[in-house]
């Protein structure tokens, strides 16, 4: 009778603690904090996820090699490009490529050759308005206040 009534209560305490286990289980996972993964969560939520990621990823890479083929194909052309520039943007060009003012003012960095006026024109000049200027090293151009400009060659805004 001892050893039934112990066997028993050993049985009823393995029950009790497999049941503290699975409170805990339950209790401690499958939260919001901590969810339990699941294939309806991988497909649902998951999966949605990184496509909507990747789609995010392919679409920016895709605006910037069709951005940048354009400008090199306009640039390989030579055909004039108009460039719009805010106060405080700096309108870098690389060696050759050719910058006409509109409108607006702006000021230069680097060299620069007027060559309506056929002469070098000073770092920290300004250009004038429909003279066309051949970029040399390091040539860029800075507004203090909106300009346009028409420019052939590789640049970039800044």
């Amino acid at each position: 009778m001892k050893n039934h009534f112990l066997r028993t209560v050993l049985i009823l305490l393995i029950l009790a603690v497999l049941a503290a286990g699975g409170v805990y289980a339950a209790a401690r996972y499958g939260t919001p904090d901590d969810p339990l993964v699941t294939l309806s969560y991988l497909r649902d939520v998951a999966e949605r996820e990184i496509t909507d990621r990747t789609d995010g990823n392919i679409s920016a890479a895709v605006t910037q090699a069709r951005t940048q083929v354009q400008s090199d194909t306009r640039a390989a052309m030579g055909v004039f490009q108009p460039v719009e520039l805010t106060a405080g943007q700096t309108l870098s060009c690389a060696a050759g490529a050719e910058v006409l003012l509109t409108s607006g003012s702006a000021v230069s960095s680097g060299s620069f050759t007027d060559s309506t006026a056929g002469e070098a024109l000073a770092a920290g000049g300004s250009l004038a308005v429909n003279h066309l200027y051949l970029a040399g090293e390091d040539a860029a151009v800075q507004t203090a206040q909106g300009a346009s400009f028409m420019v052939r060659g590789d640049f970039t805004v800044g």
